[in-house]
This record gives structure tokens, C-alpha cells and sequence, in this order.
């Protein structure tokens, strides 16, 4: 079973900027086992002279991870087997990715991983 959902949110600050949010959730298991958790929010900052994009997210894996890149690529699950899930200890991962730009220069990447564990098959 796989429930994937999404929720976005604008908000306008006047001479501050804008800024707008989107939330998005991932929840996939076998069985009654939860194989991936996936929370993300990200959001753009627009204050004309400094632009900041970026998202910060929550991964849960019963298996392993990608690497956290700065364009959001990384953190992609790959499961376990089936028959290994239940015995495994997941993969969790809790990072900020995106890229920031400041007026007349080029954009700068970012990416910062607070919390990494990783997964161990059982």
C-alpha cells in the first residue's frame, strides 16, 4: 500500500516578500510494516535582492538511502526484501537542501544533513 499527499501555502509579506510553503508526505508498507516515511516542506523566500529555495525533509527507510543533494534528488529509498523488513532497523535521515541567491550573483547549492542513520537489514 503506497498514500501519497500534498498541501500549499502562499503567503504574501508585503515589502518583506513573499513566501510560499509546500508540504508533501509519503507513507508506503508491506503488510502492516511501514517500509518508507517521507515528509518534506519546502518553500521560496522572495525578498527581490535575496532569493532562498529550499526544503527541508524527514525520511524513514526500512532499507537504505541515497545521498542528500543540494537539487533534491538524494534521499531515495531502497527497501529491504519482503522477507527481511520485519527483523531490520530503518534508515532515517533529517536534512535541508535547496539553493539561495543573492542579487547579480550566480545561485549557491546547499545542502546540510543533521540526523543520519543508517539502515540495517536483518
Amino acid at each position: 500500500m503506497e498514500i501519497n499527499t500534498s498541501v500549499l501555502a502562499n503567503l504574501d509579506l508585503g515589502a518583506l516578500g513573499d513566501y510560499s510553503v509546500r508540504a508533501t508526505g509519503r507513507l508506503a508498507m508491506q503488510g502492516t510494516t511501514v517500509t518508507e516515511l517521507a515528509i518534506t516542506a519546502n518553500g521560496t523566500f522572495d525578498a527581490k535582492i535575496y532569493t532562498v529555495t529550499g526544503t527541508i525533509a524527514f525520511n524513514l527507510c526500512s532499507g537504505t538511502l541515497t545521498d542528500a543533494t543540494a537539487d533534491g534528488t538524494g534521499s531515495q529509498c531502497s527497501p529491504f526484501g519482503a522477507s527481511k523488513v520485519d527483523a531490520s532497523s530503518p534508515a532515517i535521515r533529517v536534512s535541508a537542501f535547496g539553493t539561495e541567491t543573492w542579487a547579480f550573483k550566480d545561485p549557491k547549492p546547499f545542502v546540510k544533513v543533521y540526523y543520519d542513520r543508517v539502515g540495517v537489514e536483518g
